[in-house]
């Protein structure tokens, strides 16, 4: 949630500079709108990104474990016969 609300911030004051270099989008709400749309936009990929970085995350966690798990088996099964 920090990164999205940073990324929020940020991109509107970067944005805001370089809107201002073009004559329709210098003030008003077509300026308004612009910022509104970017924001949105890049708060959503920035949310899809994390998702996936964290569904992998889990993933690899997940098959780590299991080999783990299987090693063990592994070995236990060794010692026992």
């Amino acid at each position: 949630m920090l990164s999205l609300l940073l990324t929020n911030v940020v991109d509107g004051l970067l944005l805001s500079d370089v809107l201002s270099l073009t004559r329709f989008l210098a003030d008003g709400i077509p300026r308004k709108l612009a910022i509104l749309g970017s924001a949105l936009y890049l708060s959503f990929v920035n949310y899809i990104g994390l998702t996936i970085v964290g569904y992998v995350g889990i993933a690899l966690g997940v098959i780590s474990l299991a080999l783990g798990v299987i090693s063990l088996g592994v070995a236990l099964g060794v010692k026992n016969q």
